[in-house]
């Protein structure tokens, strides 16, 4: 078994979003896409920007795209590009 702080957890958890974006279960899968996103931070910075693109794309899947803008995430991102 994993510990909660594992990279597997953090893929786990990633997936468990993209499930719940195709369920419409939007709340839920942002939820799971901000874990994956901190503990990817600390071990694959790769795949920290895909579950981020992810977040992104539930914000538009769900046609709220103004939410989107909004967020903190998107305005960090923003300073990096």
């Amino acid at each position: 078994a994993h510990g909660p702080e594992h990279i597997k957890v953090a893929a786990s958890w990633a997936n468990l979003g993209l499930v719940l974006v195709e369920t419409g279960d939007f709340e839920q899968a942002r939820s799971y896409y901000q874990k994956a996103i901190v503990l990817y931070a600390q071990f694959n910075r790769s795949k920290q920007a895909d579950v981020e693109s992810n977040l992104s794309y539930s914000y538009i899947r769900e046609g709220n795209l103004h939410l989107l803008k909004e967020s903190p995430d998107f305005q960090a991102a923003k300073t990096c590009y």
